[in-house]
């Protein structure tokens, strides 16, 4: 390069370096080169130095950009976690009580506590949540007590009430979370009226059922004692009578006296007259005809004989496969039949009754099967009754429970002048069907 291009280039970037030098003045060439190399060297350092910075500020710039994206994919995760837990919140089964122990009011809480308890959100904002339990107000106050000391806590079938003033029953439990420099209670307040009111659906079916049982046990002691009786009695009588009778007929043939011969007659037909009567006792006692004949013949001869002794008409029809009835059923019929019979003579001043006995297909609902039906109705003065389950009596009571312990009905239609409608229902399930 030329000295004097050298020197001009020198002076110019002195110049633009802020360095004024008068362009007479002479620089030696060596001096120049130097300074040119210098400037050079130091202009290539400051480049790297200003590379570096760039990177460095391109590095940090991209480290932010990715730092900001990360807090945003965070504050999005946590917007749809606070949103996933609102929903939790508010469709939550139980109500959901957040409360300031240091206040004793009510934070928040969730819309089901309107479905539950009748009161709006903003009702029960402020408030104390003891209000809600004024029937358990001393229980509710310990049971938070315990809940501070140890933490958490439960209690179960605490009743409450709503706006409204209706009974609800509840189960709470708690437990405690910290919201900054304060601590807080979460209660969840679960209703279970319903469950109780199931539960108690429930053992009233199961005691009925369980009553139901024993009455079925009773009645079958009941029949066995009396058969065992009627028994004893006709073993033991028959044979005094039969023995009495025997001795009459021996005094008859062989005495020559009339007199003697005509107390022999008159013995011989007290005799009979204590058998038939002895006989109907016995028959009412234990119904010997249903373990001989069967039900149908033995119920034919009950109402015959009825008829005969109250002079009242009787009609009996039977249909349906009636052998297939259980021991406990036949008897259990004939023991309606027989106590309905007696309070037609009692009661009813009946010119004619009606008995019909059969075995019917049902169909409730989806429950199908076989039934016993039994009609008895009488054309006599009827009662008065508004509603027909007020009827009483020794009678018709143990009618309802002998037919109710083979899960039956006994309904009793009546009114003035109208007569007496008596319908008997039995289902006929495993229990009420002989065993083959």
């Amino acid at each position: 390069m030329p000295e004097e291009d050298l020197s001009l280039q020198l002076k110019r970037y002195l110049r633009n370096s802020g360095i004024n030098l008068d362009d007479s003045s002479d620089i030696p060439q060596e001096k120049m080169l130097k300074l040119l190399t210098y400037i050079e060297k130091s202009y290539r350092e400051k480049k790297k130095e200003v590379s570096i910075l760039d990177n460095a500020l391109e590095i940090s710039s991209r480290e932010i950009q990715e730092y900001l994206h990360h807090i945003e994919e965070k504050q999005i995760e946590l917007w749809r976690s606070n949103k996933r837990y609102r929903e939790l919140y508010e469709n939550s089964h139980d109500v959901l009580f957040i409360l300031d122990p240091e206040k004793g009011e009510i934070v928040d809480l969730n819309n089901r506590v309107e479905a539950m308890l009748g009161y709006t959100v903003d009702e029960l904002k402020g408030r104390s949540m003891i209000g809600l339990f004024t029937d358990e107000s001393a229980e509710l106050m310990s049971f938070f007590f315990d809940v501070m000391q140890n933490g958490q806590g439960r209690r179960d079938k605490l009743s409450c009430k709503t706006k409204s003033g209706e009974k609800r029953f509840a189960d709470i439990s708690a437990f405690l979370i910290e919201e900054g420099d304060k601590t807080l209670v979460v209660a969840a307040v679960r209703d279970i009226t319903k469950r109780l009111e199931i539960e108690k659906a429930l053992y009233d079916t199961q005691l009925l059922a369980d009553n139901r049982k024993l009455s079925r046990k009773l009645i079958q002691s009941l029949e066995e004692e009396r058969r065992f009786i009627s028994h004893e009695l006709h073993d033991e009588l028959s044979q005094t009578l039969t023995v009495i009778n025997t001795t009459a007929s021996l005094i008859s043939r062989h005495s020559e006296e009339k007199r003697t011969i005509g107390y022999a007659a008159g013995i011989s037909k007290d005799v009979k007259s204590i058998f038939d009567g002895f006989r109907n006792i016995l028959n009412k006692i234990s119904p010997h005809w249903i373990d001989t004949f069967g039900l149908l013949i033995a119920l034919e001869k009950l109402i015959e004989r009825w008829s005969k002794s109250s002079e009242v008409e009787s009609v009996f029809k039977c249909s349906g496969e009636l052998d297939q009835l259980s021991d406990i059923v036949n008897i259990v019929i004939y023991r309606v039949v027989q106590e309905a019979l007696t309070n037609v003579s009692k009661h009813a001043n009946a010119s004619q009754v009606e008995i019909k006995l059969s075995v019917t297909r049902r169909k409730e609902g989806e429950q199908t099967g076989n039934t016993v039906q039994l009609d008895i109705d009488d054309d006599g003065q009827g009662d008065v009754l508004e509603v027909t389950d007020n009827i009483t009596g020794l009678g018709i009571n143990g009618m309802r429970e002998r037919v109710g312990a083979l899960d039956g009905t006994c309904i009793f239609n009546t009114s003035p002048g109208k007569g007496m409608h008596i319908s008997i229902m039995i289902p006929l399930n495993h229990e009420n069907m002989k065993q083959s």
